[in-house]
């Protein structure tokens, strides 16, 4: 029941700022979720697998995709200092940008780093994400 409101009360206020995504039939998505960047340590799981997922996100930028991150990008439960995995994977981030740049990228938290939507900790880590992700 509080549900539904509050999903209404999401369309309501994504529809009067003007946050909705038009879909057609040439829009394509490109749909990744719990990536779990981390420090580039040996405990980083991600760092196994960038070279892949480079590739595929310069693959999906040049073909016009839309990138949707549906939460854990970070791993913040295991590396607590986000400017290390920024730092490890700023190339990745790089790309990401580019997306951003192109209106072209839809950014949701997860559990993982669901401490980016406490302004507390979202205050700390923020200005190094916009370092290379300008988010607005």
């Amino acid at each position: 029941m509080f549900e539904d409101k509050r999903l209404e009360d999401c369309y309501r206020n994504a529809i009067a700022k003007g946050d909705v995504l038009t879909v057609d039939e040439q829009t394509k998505f490109v749909f990744f979720s719990d990536v779990h960047r981390g420090d580039n340590s040996m405990a980083d799981e991600f760092a196994h697998n960038q070279n892949v997922y480079s590739y595929a996100l310069k693959s999906y930028f040049d073909q016009g995709f839309t990138y949707l991150e549906l939460g854990d990008g970070d791993e913040l439960w295991e590396y607590s200092k986000f400017e290390h995995i920024r730092s490890a994977h700023s190339d990745v981030f790089c790309q990401l940008k580019e997306f951003y740049e192109d209106k072209r990228l839809y950014y949701f938290f997860g559990n993982h780093n669901l401490v980016f939507r406490k302004k507390i900790k979202w205050n700390k880590c923020y200005p190094l994400f916009m370092m290379i992700i300008q988010i607005r």
